[in-house]
């Protein structure tokens, strides 16, 4: 299997389904999607197993977890994809995003877009390497042996994504910026 996508969700059914859409329509179709769903209700699990009727590539998992970050990192011992994906339930993938994606064939992809939480600016483009901002975790692919958790000193100071990206680019990991804006993060 190509990817994995590790999808938190939380208490927002219509985002969810949404975003749910957006990597049911791929144009490469050879993926799975944990939902790690740390809602209070019912209503994230009906939107996975509704899609789930149709797609057996969609799966729903209660995490009870305390952030995002902790949902990602359970559904990575979960995976079983080459390439991990982090997106939230918020976002939404062009139809070409894992075909693109997946063309360097490196060990961390990454595209057009960088979170920046200094000075009201939310997000912009990537200029050169990814480590010149912070990568949110919805942007990138990441070849499942580097990975190495959503954790480490730096997280109380910056996005966790940010880390993660920085410290694979210091091990002399592999990478590739795929050009252009392939997701959006509502």
């Amino acid at each position: 299997m190509k990817c994995s996508f590790i999808v938190s969700a939380f208490d927002r059914p219509d985002a969810l389904s949404c975003m749910l859409y957006s990597l049911k329509i791929q144009t490469e179709r050879d993926f799975e999607v944990l939902v790690m769903d740390n809602s209070h209700g019912v209503a994230n699990l009906n939107a996975v197993l509704d899609l789930r009727a149709r797609d057996m590539r969609f799966r729903h998992v209660t995490a009870h977890a305390a952030d995002c970050y902790d949902s990602a990192n359970l559904g990575a011992t979960m995976a079983q994809g080459d390439y991990l994906c982090f997106p939230s339930d918020d976002g939404y993938y062009v139809p070409q995003f894992l075909e693109l994606m997946l063309k360097p064939a490196v060990d961390l992809m990454y595209c057009d877009m960088v979170y920046d939480p200094r000075g009201g600016a939310y997000y912009r483009t990537i200029a050169v390497q990814p480590q010149v901002g912070l990568i949110d975790k919805g942007g990138f692919l990441l070849r499942r042996e580097r990975f190495c958790g959503f954790d480490g000193p730096l997280k109380q100071d910056r996005p966790a994504d940010g880390w993660l990206v920085e410290r694979v680019v210091r091990e002399g990991a592999a990478h590739a910026k795929v050009p252009g804006v392939l997701w959006f993060h509502n």
